[in-house]
């Protein structure tokens, strides 16, 4: 079942914690959005409202009863599976030289990872469409990791580890789920810790830097942090 458009664009939001302004895929429902409070846009991006949060929270609930719940929890467990492999990977790549031999090794962890989880994945991606795109975008992150190593991890670009982490929060939110608290992305020696849920904006002065998401682990997303989190450091 394909979600109504206002549902997608809030639950694109709500995984990914902010899109960027050319990454809007329904322009004219994103500004409906915005223009009912829903929905923030700043020099950065947009992000979800808190209001935003709740309506979110409330449609995909009233929705919940209509998905194949048990094709998203057989696809979670795989995920779950898989991610100490993916994890470990991730880690090992963070705390490396970035030589090239090791970059193919992290890429052969990596595809390991998602060759355990893709059959059950692709099974959820056709029963609930919204889950649809994550093995191809993994999949391409791991292509383009080939020529360019920021696929791998980087939250500058659409890499592994960034729909990784996507992925595993949209089956948490279909499901109606709370992030585990030992999932492996809290602690501080953990994957969290090295590569935590960021995205890179632009400094003003001609660079990035890297901010955190308005939602985090151990937040509930109907109250996320203030949305000036979102602001760069000062010069």
């Amino acid at each position: 079942m394909t979600l109504p458009d206002e549902l997608a664009q809030l639950h694109i939001l709500r995984t990914r914690g902010l899109v960027l302004a050319d990454q809007v895929t329904d322009p004219a429902t994103m500004a409906a959005l915005e223009a009912d409070g829903l929905v923030l846009r700043n020099r950065h991006g947009l992000v979800l409202t808190p209001p935003g949060y709740r309506r979110h929270r409330r449609m995909l609930s009233d929705l919940r009863s209509t998905l194949p719940l048990d094709v998203v929890r057989d696809a979670y467990a795989a995920f779950v599976a898989a991610n100490p492999i993916v994890e470990d990977a991730c880690v090992a790549w963070q705390l490396s030289s970035r030589e090239v031999g090791t970059a193919r090794e992290i890429s052969r962890m990596l595809r390991d990872g998602l060759a355990g989880a893709s059959r059950p994945l692709d099974r959820a991606g056709v029963a609930v469409p919204h889950l649809a795109p994550y093995p191809d975008r993994l999949r391409a992150a791991l292509t383009m990791s080939e020529h360019d190593r920021r696929f791998l991890t980087s939250p500058a670009v659409d890499s592994f580890h960034s729909v990784w982490f996507q992925l595993e929060e949209d089956l948490l939110v279909t499901l109606g789920l709370e992030r585990p608290e030992d999932d492996g992305h809290h602690g501080s020696s953990d994957l969290h810790t090295v590569l935590p849920s960021a995205v890179p904006v632009d400094d003003g002065r001609g660079g990035a830097t890297v901010v955190p998401l308005p939602v985090g682990p151990g937040r509930d997303p109907a109250t996320p942090g203030p949305l000036s989190s979102l602001e760069p450091p000062p010069p």
